[in-house]
């Protein structure tokens, strides 16, 4: 008989203060960090540009074609934040790595800019410019004969063979999964 009622009388209490129970959106702060692992954190972010945070965004899909145009409206918007002082910088490969309807369009535009007058126009100026210091006049034949080339699109495998863009950095796939991560830093004012 003692113990319904303090099962009641607990029941009671729990009921009149269940809406007063709250989830801990701060998961860092649910971390144990031993106190010289923070001193050593500390001591890394004043080195690494303390006043900064990272922030990690990731565009993913089924398809590379669908993440890359997801990445680069993610990189436009990034440049905009950049050049109004909203964010400090940011790390992506939306710059190099194009979608084949953005590379297409980029080829429209050097077809247009190249006009044949002015493919005729250049190959002028460089045999009489370069005959000046010794050139042949088919020294930059091949550079002409490139002008000539209608661009063609560049698959994400093509990239990734040029080591120094670190695409693999930035680009993975796993079974079906297509990432593209990009990495913000923020200031601390600017975090939220």
């Amino acid at each position: 008989k003692f113990l319904i009622i303090a099962l009641l009388i607990v029941f009671c209490i729990c009921l009149v203060n269940y809406s007063k129970v709250t989830f801990n959106n701060d998961l860092q702060s649910l971390n144990f960090v031993p106190a010289d692992l923070k001193q050593a954190q500390a001591e890394l972010e004043e080195i690494t540009d303390g006043n900064t945070k990272s922030i990690y965004l990731a565009t993913y899909g089924d398809s590379y074609e669908t993440v890359l145009e997801q990445n680069e409206l993610i990189f436009k918007d990034l440049e905009g934040l950049k050049k109004s002082d909203q964010i400090v910088n940011f790390s992506s490969v939306g710059g190099i790595l194009f979608s084949k309807q953005e590379q297409l369009k980029k080829a429209e535009q050097w077809n247009a800019f190249w006009s044949s007058s002015k493919k005729e126009e250049l190959r002028n100026l460089l045999i009489a410019n370069g005959q000046k210091f010794g050139f042949k006049e088919n020294s930059f034949e091949m550079f002409y004969n490139r002008l000539e080339q209608k661009p063609a699109t560049v698959s994400i495998e093509e990239y990734k063979k040029v080591a120094s863009f670190f695409i693999e950095e930035f680009v993975s796939e796993k079974n079906g999964f297509h990432t593209i991560s990009t990495l913000v830093k923020v200031s601390k004012e600017n975090r939220n």
